[in-house]
């Protein structure tokens, strides 16, 4: 480069980099050099408008810092530093495609470099193109295949896909080569914990402690010992923490968490007074005092705490906490105004509402808990879609399933895709008969979330209880039944499936679990009925009809399940 170039390129750096250069008060622009457009390298131009991106980036002036990165990569192409900043600039403004092309390009020109794949890779994560991104990784472990970073992102990315095997090999081989990987061991012992086989699990994240003990890991084993139950454990976890540190909040705040699992409550009150010495947030430390002691019963201790931090801090959940004490002791005019100081947007502002409405229908005043969530729904800034789901609730309850219907369609308008809305106008358009658009309302449902479970199993049962799509009917229990493998009502769905697949012994069997589950729902007994008289064991029959009788409340049905009985009396 010649010695004039040089002089030039220097000058403009001084001058962007002095604000004080200024004309008559005014701030000067600099004048950017000529860019080089053959092939060879200029990087005191490239450092110069590197240097004016970098500015402009940290100002957040995205487009002019692109411009610049890109002008200094036209002066030096083989500069490292500014090709790893360019397709990053243009991912955060959003343009993904021309990122995805340019590093396409560049990695094409440079098959060594793995840096640029790595940022390719991860674009095509945000895309969702997870194999996509596995095939890059795989081809710079080709380039470096040592390069133990690209093998955890290659395992960490097939154990996001459920690959757990393939995940396993990876982080494992990686600890063949370096017994003192620590993000092997620490990959590897979230990878079984996932895949439940928590031994293995508990054994990797030991084995990643001792090798670099932080405190961090330390929560995240603690909270894997709360999971499993072991509360001893997880508690010598946060002792061992507070040993190096006394004052640390977080395991203090863990271990009292674990003595309430404990049931070791007092124990938690001590830990609390402990941590309010040196916390820097007492009024949060006072109002876990609170709660504590409220679960206990001491409920003047816990007013008196209450009120100090309602009068001194004006704490709305304070405010709730305390309304929930003065409910308790059924004042219920005094919960009322307590409650009605929780503001709007406040975290306790959904449960205020919901108290201060079991509170006026229990005092039997309807109309007031109705105007509540009215004036509620009336302003965007109050409104929840669970208001909608109260309010048609206390209409259900005076049998006005019209105001009901009306309510929960409101709400749908407002919130469209909002599953626990769809479902619950479902469920009432199929108690007042409206079969086919409650189906419909199901079917919405699993559009915006196919794995929810109820809806999966309305339409699962409504298909067995037809006798129309069996297999179907079969597929669709089976997944409500791994999402929520303790529900007694799908347990009694995939027991009626059986029965109309004249499965009667399986369909015996999840009957019966469902009935264990689900020990007052008559129509289970009414299944359990029907799926003995097909056995032939009339005596077990006559048994759980007269079971579901008991239960029943609905005067049709009950003369449906007596006849059943007298047909199997009339054939003794």
């Amino acid at each position: 480069m010649n010695m004039s170039r040089f002089i030039l390129c220097i000058s403009l750096l001084v001058i962007a980099l002095l604000s004080s250069g200024c004309a008559n008060g005014k701030q000067q622009e600099p004048v950017a050099p000529e860019i080089p457009w053959q092939e060879s390298t200029d990087s005191s131009c490239s450092y110069f408008y590197f240097l004016w991106g970098s500015n402009a980036e940290y100002d957040e002036r995205y487009d002019e810092a692109l411009e610049a990165y890109e002008k200094a990569s036209i002066c030096d192409p083989d500069a490292d530093y500014i090709a790893e900043k360019i397709p990053v600039l243009l991912i955060q403004l959003g343009r993904l495609e021309e990122a995805a092309a340019w590093l396409e390009k560049y990695i094409a020109g440079r098959p060594d470099k793995t840096v640029q794949r790595f940022i390719l890779a991860r674009l095509r994560i945000l895309e969702g193109k997870e194999d996509e991104a596995i095939q890059i990784y795989r081809e710079a472990l080709e380039v470096e295949p040592d390069n133990a970073n690209i093998q955890l992102r290659l395992g960490l990315l097939h154990g996001k896909k459920g690959e757990f095997e393939v995940a396993e090999n990876i982080f494992k081989a990686i600890l063949e080569k370096d017994r003192n990987s620590y993000f092997a061991l620490l990959y590897l012992a979230r990878l079984y914990t996932e895949n439940n086989e928590l031994d293995k699990a508990e054994q990797r994240y030991l084995e990643a402690l001792q090798l670099n003990w932080s405190k961090e890991l330390s929560y995240e084993i603690a909270d894997f010992y709360n999971l499993r139950k072991q509360f001893d454990k997880a508690r010598q976890v946060y002792e061992d923490v507070l040993k190096k540190d006394e004052r640390d909040e977080g395991a203090a705040l863990g271990m009292v968490q674990t003595y309430l699992f404990l049931e070791e409550a007092e124990a938690a009150l001590e830990e609390l007074t402990r941590l309010r010495q040196f916390s820097n947030n007492p009024d949060k430390i006072d109002l876990v005092r609170s709660q504590i002691l409220i679960n206990l019963g001491e409920n003047e201790a816990a007013k008196k705490i209450l009120t100090f931090l309602v009068k001194e801090k004006a704490l709305s959940q304070a405010n709730y906490l305390l309304g929930v004490i003065l409910y308790d002791e059924s004042d219920f005019e005094e919960a009322i105004k307590v409650l009605q100081r929780v503001e709007p947007g406040a975290p306790e502002y959904r449960d205020s509402i919901m108290l201060q409405v079991r509170i006026l229908e229990e005092s039997d005043k309807s109309e007031q808990s109705i105007k509540l969530l009215q004036n509620a729904l009336e302003d965007e800034q109050t409104r929840l879609p669970s208001f909608y789901s109260w309010l048609a609730s206390i209409y259900q309850q005076h049998d006005n399933m019209e105001k009901a219907l009306e309510t929960l369609a409101e709400g749908i308008v407002v919130y469209e895709n909002d599953e626990s809305l769809l479902y619950e106008y479902g469920i009432l358009q199929e108690k007042t008969g409206n079969h086919e658009l409650a189906m419909q309302l199901m079917e919405k449902i699993l559009v915006l979330n196919h794995n929810h479970a109820d809806a999966l199993n309305f339409i699962g049962y409504s298909w067995a209880d037809d006798n129309i799509n069996l297999q179907k009917a079969y597929e669709y229990i089976g997944r409500a039944l791994e999402l929520k493998p303790d529900s007694g009502y799908i347990l009694d769905s995939m027991g009626w499936v059986y029965y109309r697949l004249g499965a009667f012994d399986k369909a015996e069997t999840e009957l019966l679990k469902a009935a264990e589950l689900e020990p007052e729902d008559p129509y289970i007994y009414e299944h359990l009925g029907d799926t003995y008289r097909a056995l032939n064991d009339k005596e077990k029959a006559l048994h759980y009809y007269r079971k579901s009788l008991e239960y029943l409340t609905d005067d049709q049905k009950s003369t449906t399940i007596q006849n059943k009985i007298n047909t199997l009396d009339d054939h003794s």
